[in-house]
């Protein structure tokens, strides 16, 4: 179990302690990404050789059978200044084009599946003091989308999954779950972690947010809490299952009051996690007296509904500080965390894939390694992130802001001490490995 996300205070001794949210559990706490990628950092500092990424993230498609009112896709262009010329880079869905769904073809997501499994790289380096050897690989294979919905492309997205299951890989999706079926349920029970985004107790107000008609939206609702309840049935009844269900509730004024009748409906489904977020444009913020009222009704999902078999994690925070100033001077988790877009072609981050964005080439016509590993990626890299989206995903956010202190403090006091101080943060703040 990851223990609820509750607020500590830190003793402010560790020089990381004012880098890290201090109320957030596990792999979802930017200090994970030191703590888990111990040895691909180290590696990464003592070595030239190119290290794989240790997690993948592939768009299987643009498109989407919702619309969402906060689609992240809509409210993130990446706005080019060329003296007094502005080029916008579009990714809305009502962009005149969108990236074309290559990855929607089963062998085109085979052959980049295999490029992804195929990628590993022996790599010598210094730890405590003594040389070692290991081989890194992509650890981690999820699945999810910047407009499009991951089951827009079903049979491609189960294809790759097996595929990444059988290798021994991570896996993972973010989805609407209203594509689901019996095969899908079947797949998914196989895999790591499933995140459905719900955001509503009531078919009405889902219809309204996430199809922009609350009628005609409103089967869409009743059809994703009857998935989820499949999915969670089908993992119960599976002994060999670790599948973790999660959900998700983005806060909007038109649906934050129901943000504990969510909770508590999921909770009563079997579901092992909500996670509430805020919305990441900063184009839809609650007022003042809605923050009130809101923090009300998620410490009262504390006090109610948490417990061993429920978790409830507050991903962002309402100041908007922390997540999503960039406190940093260039992007390094581009080098840890890999994006696909539907067209098949690699980009520095998530927010990145649109017609027209930067990407270093295909990786469905060439090999993984060859695009992650070539001159372009290198050279575009150093751009970051003045050549991103005015907005970064939080935890992305965060774990640069850490890594570029990290990197400092490594400097002043060589890497094996600072990672002495990772471990002591970990350990005072409980983080789960």
């Amino acid at each position: 179990m990851i223990r609820s996300g509750k607020k500590k205070e830190l003793s402010g001794e560790n020089p990381f302690s004012n880098f890290v949210r201090a109320d957030i559990p596990g792999r979802f706490n930017e200090l994970d990404v030191l703590m888990r990628q111990e040895d691909w950092l180290q590696a990464s500092a003592q070595s030239e050789e190119i290290i794989p990424p240790y997690e993948v993230l592939i768009h299987p498609s643009s498109a989407c059978n919702l619309a969402c009112a906060w689609c992240i896709g809509d409210h993130v262009p990446i706005i080019a200044k060329s003296g007094s010329l502005i080029n916008l880079v579009d990714a809305s869905k009502t962009a005149e084009e969108t990236l074309p769904n290559i990855l929607s073809n089963v062998q085109n997501m085979e052959s980049l599946i295999q490029g992804i499994l195929d990628y590993k790289k022996k790599v010598s380096f210094l730890k405590n003091g003594k040389m070692v050897e290991r081989e890194f690989g992509i650890n981690t294979i999820s699945f999810s989308g910047l407009i499009g919905e991951p089951l827009s492309s079903k049979a491609s997205v189960l294809k790759a999954m097996n595929m990444a299951v059988e290798s021994g890989k991570r896996v993972g999706i973010f989805t609407n779950g209203v594509l689901m079926d019996q095969r899908v349920i079947d797949v998914f029970s196989r895999i790591d972690y499933v995140h459905l985004s719900l955001d509503a107790s009531t078919a009405d107000v889902y219809g309204w947010l996430k199809f922009g008609d609350a009628k005609k939206g409103e089967d869409r609702f009743h059809k994703a809490v009857e998935n989820l309840s499949k999915l969670v049935s089908k993992r119960n009844g599976d002994p060999s299952s670790s599948l973790r269900v999660n959900t998700s509730f983005i806060l909007y004024p038109e649906n934050y009051s129901q943000v504990y009748d969510a909770a508590k409906l999921v909770k009563e489904i079997g579901v092992d996690c909500f996670r509430v977020k805020t919305d990441n444009s900063g184009s839809r913020v609650l007022s003042p007296s809605q923050v009130l009222e809101c923090k009300a009704l998620l410490d009262k999902i504390e006090q109610d509904l948490v417990d061993e078999d429920f978790d409830f994690i507050r991903i962002h925070t309402f100041d908007r500080g922390v997540d999503f100033d960039r406190n940093f001077s260039k992007c390094r988790i581009t080098d840890m965390m890999a994006a696909v877009g539907s067209d098949g072609c690699l980009y520095p981050c998530n927010y990145h894939p649109r017609p027209g964005g930067h990407n270093y080439g295909s990786a469905v016509a060439n090999s993984f390694s060859d695009i992650w590993e070539g001159e372009l990626r290198l050279s575009m890299k150093c751009g970051m992130p003045k050549i991103c989206p005015d907005v970064c995903d939080p935890f992305k956010t965060r774990s640069n802001a850490l890594l570029e202190r990290f990197d400092s403090i490594s400097y002043e006091v060589g890497q094996e001490k600072a990672f002495g101080y990772v471990k002591a943060l970990s350990e005072e703040l409980n983080i789960e490995r």
